[in-house]
């Protein structure tokens, strides 16, 4: 019956790091958007890399972004939390 409870919280444990890397990845597309896919690359080899401003749909691409990153990042400390407390209370 242990044994069980165990899994079953490392499994919340396991979907816990899960979140926390798609909130990872939703900040990737962030860093893309906003560094227009190539403003890391300009930058390195020296050419002239002048800054360009967001388009209103892509402003909105990228608060969307920001928000299912921080929604990801939220339930992540959730099942965290919960299955480390549990974990806990189990010993």
């Amino acid at each position: 019956m242990e044994t069980t409870k165990v899994r079953a919280l490392a499994v919340l444990m396991l979907g816990g790091l899960a979140m926390v890397v798609l909130g990872g990845c939703f900040l990737i597309g962030v860093m893309l958007v906003v560094t227009n896919y190539y403003g890391q690359l300009a930058t390195i080899t020296g050419s002239d890399c002048s800054p360009t401003i967001l388009t209103p749909s892509q402003q909105t691409f990228v608060k969307v972004l920001y928000v299912l990153s921080f929604a990801c990042f939220g339930v992540a400390a959730t099942l965290l939390l919960t299955a480390v407390k549990r974990l806990i209370r189990l010993s």
